[in-house]
């Protein structure tokens, strides 16, 4: 065999042609390629050898394959190193670990309202960064925005007493100066009070913060009045933070908007 150039170091399945003679290594020898005439019966190959390269399996092809048909495999199939899922295996996860970019559009016809950070169409547990712009046709709940050198956040508070309440606060060791907005609600119907009002915040590098007031509007007065301070308690992470004290003890509902410039 030698001397008809037949290789040394064949794998199984490997073919060579000698004049008109094909040849095909069965593994262990080298054996006339009979050729495969066409049938519309059934082949099955019950040999259960695994693949785990293109010269090994329970049947090994060496020229190309044209199907005409769909075909179905039961388990991963690798084909040039990418990993191509079937039905029955294919998820999220195992599709993202093969290849979590496209080109192509992605369209989510899920209609599932959002009324917090972990209902809706799409949930998403980390951040998101967006290269270009964005369109919203519905309202934006938004939890904390950053913007740039800024922020913006907002509080809820209820209140009862005449008490001085911390309404607000920050990390001045991020944040210089801040400029709130403060809404106050009290009582209902008729005869409820309200005051909205401005203030900005200032906070040195010695740990003082300055504090004015402005732009107050009220339909029965004055409902408490604001004060700031900073703690540092933790040396750490220092905080500005915002007090109102009431002037009565009865119920009210404090919503603060506020906008902070980093450092």
């Amino acid at each position: 065999m030698t001397t008809l150039g037949f290789p040394t170091s064949p794998y199984t399945g490997q073919t060579y042609i000698v004049g008109n003679t094909t040849y095909v290594w069965n593994g262990s020898a080298w054996v006339k390629y009979s050729g495969l005439t066409q049938s519309t019966s059934t082949v099955s190959i019950s040999n259960t050898t695994s693949s785990t390269s293109t010269n090994s399996g329970a049947l090994v092809v060496n020229g190309g394959i044209g199907v005409g048909g769909s075909i179905n495999v039961s388990s991963t199939s690798t084909i040039n190193g990418a990993v191509i899922l079937t039905t029955a295996t294919v998820t999220l996860q195992l599709a993202t670990h093969n290849g979590s970019t496209t080109t192509d559009a992605v369209k989510f016809t899920n209609t599932t309202a959002s009324t917090s950070t972990t209902t809706g169409a799409v949930v998403i547990s980390g951040g998101v960064g967006i290269h270009g712009d964005v369109y919203v046709g519905g309202t934006i709940v938004v939890e904390h925005i950053d913007i740039a050198e800024a922020t913006m956040d907002s509080t809820y508070t209820e209140v009862s007493t005449m008490l001085p309440t911390v309404i607000d606060q920050y990390p001045t060791n991020i944040y210089r100066s801040a400029k709130y907005l403060v809404q106050i609600d009290e009582g209902t119907g008729d005869t409820a009070d309200f005051e909205v009002i401005e203030l900005l915040v200032l906070v040195t590098n010695t740990g003082t913060a300055i504090a004015t007031d402005y732009g107050l509007l009220t339909n029965n007065g004055e409902l408490g009045s604001f004060s700031t301070m900073v703690d540092g308690s933790d040396p750490l992470n220092p905080l500005l933070k915002l007090y109102f004290t009431p002037y009565a003890s009865t119920n009210k509902t404090i919503t603060v908007l506020r906008t902070a410039v980093t450092k």
